[in-house]
């Protein structure tokens, strides 16, 4: 069962992950900013809602087509998170339905539809 994060929480975890962008890849605050605040809308509003089909570019260059989920009722409970913490990156951790797996991709790879 996952918790709700607080308001205060969800602020700080996303001030956080956008300082940690910053420095590793030498972003201005506000690119930084927007980044982390599309990941939370996507990967952690959008993908926790039910099942969605979406497009990103893997690593390899080839464009991939997923139905993914972030939804406990939609996850196998085998596969279901260890955690209730959100670690906010770039990087949307989904629950792939087609082979059951979890994958993540690069926000910055996501193919708008």
């Amino acid at each position: 069962m996952q918790m709700k994060q607080s308001h205060r929480q969800l602020l700080a975890s996303i001030c956080k992950a956008a300082w940690r962008k910053i420095k590793e890849e030498g972003i201005t605050k506000s690119e930084a900013f927007l980044l982390i605040w599309k990941a939370h809308k996507f990967g952690y509003n959008q993908l926790s809602k039910g099942e969605n089909f979406f497009k990103f570019l893997k690593s390899n260059g080839k464009i991939r087509e997923a139905r993914g989920t972030r939804d406990s009722e939609l996850i196998p409970e085998a596969f279901s998170p260890k955690s209730s913490t959100v670690k906010y990156s770039t990087a949307v951790p989904f629950f792939d339905l087609d082979i059951m797996q979890w994958r993540s991709f690069s926000l910055n790879n996501l193919i708008p539809e």
